[in-house]
């Protein structure tokens, strides 16, 4: 969601940037004088820096990439009409769950029995139907939530655990 938010707003700095700009290049034509032209260039670049700036913050300070990805043994996800849902396991047998990869919301370890994985939250936190735990069924290609909390199902994306 606060990804969705931040294109709303790179798009609004852009969209305004450009029309600020080009306001400037149709006075500077009609009235032919060079300083409305330094602003035409002044805003260009500033209305640029701002969204580069509002890129950086997103993809380097709020949301950096996931470190642990290179561990994943499961991931799977579901689209959302806004955000959705991913999840994934990793070899220490610890989770993480959130909108992607990147926006984290859960995190906690995991076990296996037969079919069916096992999602234990860290302390202190629960799944959204208050509960600390979870449970998924593991099919070919998906993973059916056992309990419904909102998640539903899963697709699987990858699946290294007959590796492990």
């Amino acid at each position: 969601m606060t990804s969705f938010l931040f294109s709303l707003i790179i798009l609004l700095v852009g969209v305004v940037g450009i029309f600020v700009t080009l306001a400037f290049i149709i006075i500077a034509i009609t009235k032919r004088k060079s300083k409305y032209w330094k602003k035409c260039i002044y805003s260009f670049l500033i209305s640029g820096v701002v969204v580069i700036l509002i890129i950086l913050v997103h993809e380097v300070i709020l949301f950096p990439p996931n470190p642990k990805l290179d561990d994943l043994v499961l991931s799977a996800y579901r689209e959302a009409p806004i955000g959705g849902y991913w999840l994934g396991l990793y070899q220490d047998s610890t989770w993480e769950f959130g909108n992607s990869p990147r926006e984290l919301d859960f995190n906690g370890t995991y076990t296996i029995h037969g079919d069916t994985l096992i999602l234990s939250n860290s302390p202190g936190s629960t799944f959204y139907n208050g509960k600390s735990s979870n449970q998924f069924l593991i099919q070919s290609e998906n993973l059916i939530e056992i309990e419904n909390t909102g998640i539903k199902g899963l697709k699987i994306g990858l699946n290294n655990i007959s590796n492990q």
